[in-house]
């Protein structure tokens, strides 16, 4: 029993540094559990091998592994084995694009957390409430709830994953407020990780430094992107790089990228345990096509985030997509483009305006006035 927990925790701890022996020595516990026949044990292996598997491509593994060792968490009544594959499973519907199935995995997650007094757990109920308001552009109250994770998780077991997940939201915040720059200073100080230096591109772009943001996206090109670690983070980093590489109007990247994150095409944009979730990643791989002028697969992707974002009640990404989608309109410029593209940007004003963003709504009337 001692051993297969070891194992366990071990995997966990490595994944970062030993991809391939993290997952062998997850998989080793998880058989010697089941060996044994310990249900908790089973369970703690369990939700200890997501972390070891986590990739883009194993979301129906982890959602598998989640399920099971919720079930055996429940029937031995282990509340915080229970809590992190509850936790779990919500990633993974968060990661789906699916908000009312994450609801009751979501509404375990904090009674448990309650239930428990685990700070860094109740913190990072906050800390989903918080990303929740924010895809609801929903601003001040996400700002609130955030603020609100990171206090009450500083007084957990580990103060610094607190910080860590309350600055990703404080980004993703001053993202869509267009207050990066207040951030700039900040940013400069994290460690050197890729996610990071999507932020430093975006943070060059958005104060309009177009040779900085490309320095630091070749940086990160390095190896055609295949330096990005295939972690919790790879999805939030390439859909990072995919709005910098339509800003930079780079065809060349936005094709091996294109490639790249084809496959997660009906997947959010979402980072580590649904920190931060920036609407449909096809809005991304619109961009993508648009840059490189193929228009019928960039029409039929921002389709299909039209769709997405309009389910998850994603309204900032909701507009971001129909401007996105009004400028490649007017760049085909084929009969009834305008037409649709005027439609969309009216759309995308009347909402950039509801929530509060005024400047993409200079932005929106930019791009209407040269319609």
């Amino acid at each position: 029993v001692l051993r297969a927990r070891l194992l366990g925790l071990l995997a966990a701890l490595i994944r970062e540094d030993s991809r391939v022996r993290s997952a062998s020595l997850s998989q080793e516990g998880v058989e010697m559990a089941r060996r044994i026949g310990d249900s908790t044990t089973l369970a703690y292996a369990l939700v200890s091998r997501v972390l070891a598997v986590w990739t883009p491509e194993s979301l129906g593994e982890r959602f598998a592994i989640a399920t099971e060792a919720a079930r055996l968490a429940e029937e031995v009544g282990d509340k915080e084995i229970a809590l992190m594959a509850h936790c779990e499973r919500h990633t993974c519907f968060i990661e789906l694009g699916d908000l009312a199935a994450a609801a009751p995995d979501f509404e375990a997650h904090a009674r448990l957390g309650e239930e428990l007094q685990q700070h860094g757990q109740r913190g990072h109920t906050a800390q989903l409430r918080a990303m929740r308001a924010q895809l609801a552009g929903r601003f001040e109250e996400a700002e609130r709830l955030a603020q609100e994770g990171l206090a009450i998780g500083q007084r957990g077991w580990d103060p610094q994953l607190a910080m860590a997940s309350f600055a990703l939201q404080l980004f993703a915040l001053r993202k869509e407020q267009g207050r990066l720059g207040e951030l700039e200073a900040v940013v400069q100080q994290f460690p050197p990780i890729p996610l990071v230096g999507t932020m430093l591109v975006l943070i060059h772009e958005q104060l309009g430094r177009e040779a900085e943001a490309r320095a630091e996206f070749e940086r990160l090109a390095t190896n055609n992107f295949g330096d990005l670690p295939r972690d919790s983070l790879w999805i939030a980093c390439v859909t990072n790089l995919a709005e910098s590489c339509a800003f930079l109007h780079d065809v060349q990247r936005a094709a091996t990228l294109y490639e790249l994150l084809l496959p997660y095409a009906e997947r959010t944009a979402m980072a580590a345990y649904a920190h931060t979730c920036s609407g449909s990643v096809s809005r991304h791989l619109g961009l993508l096509a648009a840059t490189m002028s193929r228009w019928e697969e960039a029409a039929q992707h921002f389709e299909y985030a039209l769709e997405m974002n309009t389910k998850l009640g994603a309204r900032p990404y909701l507009a971001h997509t129909q401007q996105d989608y009004a400028r490649m309109l007017i760049d085909r410029d084929t009969p009834g483009d305008r037409d649709k593209a005027f439609r969309l940007l009216t759309e995308a004003i009347a909402m950039y305006r509801e929530i509060g963003m005024p400047k993409h709504v200079d932005l929106a009337e930019g791009l209407l006035a040269e319609l």
